[in-house]
């Protein structure tokens, strides 16, 4: 059932329809930085060499990767690209590449795995490489260990073809990564509105997941910027599940109350701390996670981002 729309809401879904649909960004009345875009037309070159490089060299060893968080929008600005490689032999391997390719290699500040690392090339500063050792957001669990990457399938991206996650579980990367690092920028929400317009996603599935690791309210502002943005094509099946989480999950309708007021301000829209420690707190107390990660890692997580803000990376020798 839909909700009256507010003259902001209806704003929101037509900024993500205007960008999916090629308007100029100086045009879109945005911050770009904040929200993951860029007016220039070499970056997205340099992202996709970087990427291109890096994936087929680890094809060619034969290391199982799955390339994350590629945002297939026009004018997407990454300053990263993200690999999920989960075998430690794999890591190694990958380690050992980039070190022979000119890297440098850092241990991350935030995650208690010490093999969760950051790449930094000298020629290419404002372009990293971010291994990620498990499927973990600031020590969030989000998938149990090989979920994702047994379930890697070939895409192609930017022209870079290459393992990435099924579009179903790529809208739920996207959605979970977003909302643990605080808000939702125009690029990646109009990334899964995207994967949502031009896929069919397995909503069981993804309701399944999203249930089992105690994510459903991490999915739902982005459901609902679908919802705003879409208008007649809309998938029942995600109406459904919007009903469903709002229905039965507590901390969704909570955060149902802040999208409300968040989304008359526009993108980004900023995850308010309190909800997300609110989050943690909750998920220490849900006995289900326990077989997958102890429960206070993920605000473990956030005290590391707050303390350790600012500080200089560990370099590995």
């Amino acid at each position: 059932m839909y909700q009256m729309l507010s003259p902001q809401q209806i704003t929101i879904g037509e900024t993500v329809r205007g960008l999916l649909s090629g308007t100029p960004v100086n045009k879109l009345n945005i911050n770009l930085k904040q929200n993951r875009l860029t007016s220039s037309n070499t970056h997205i070159k340099v992202w996709s060499d970087v990427a291109e490089e890096m994936t087929k060299s680890l094809d060619d060893i034969g290391v199982k990767y799955v390339l994350i968080k590629a945002f297939d929008v026009p004018h997407a600005h990454m300053d990263d690209v993200d690999l999920l490689i989960e075998e430690e032999d794999g890591i190694q391997e990958t380690l050992t590449l980039l070190r022979k390719k000119g890297y440098s290699l850092f241990r991350d500040r935030y995650s208690l795995n010490p093999l969760k690392i950051t790449a930094i090339n000298p020629h290419r500063k404002k372009l990293q490489v971010d291994i990620y050792p498990e499927p973990t957001w600031f020590n969030m669990r989000y998938a149990s260990n090989s979920f994702i990457t047994n379930r890697r399938v070939r895409r192609i991206v930017w022209g870079v073809e290459a393992y990435m996650p099924n579009p179903t579980l790529d809208f739920y990367i996207n959605a979970t990564h977003s909302y643990n690092h605080g808000f939702i920028s125009l690029a990646e929400a109009a990334y899964c509105v995207h994967l949502i317009s031009e896929n069919q996603l397995d909503w069981n599935s993804l309701r399944t997941l999203a249930t089992k690791f105690k994510l459903n309210h991490a999915l739902y502002p982005f459901l609902k910027v679908a919802q705003l943005s879409l208008s007649n094509k809309i998938d029942n099946e995600m109406d459904k599940l919007i009903d469903y989480i709002v229905r039965d999950d507590a901390l969704t309708k909570i955060f149902s109350n802040w999208f409300t007021r968040a989304s008359f301000n526009g993108f980004p829209l900023k995850l308010p701390l309190n909800l997300r420690i609110l989050s943690s707190f909750i998920r220490i107390f849900r006995p289900s996670l326990k077989s997958y990660t102890k429960g206070y890692d993920e605000l473990v997580g956030y005290a590391l981002a707050f303390f350790l803000r600012g500080k200089k990376r560990r370099a590995i020798n």
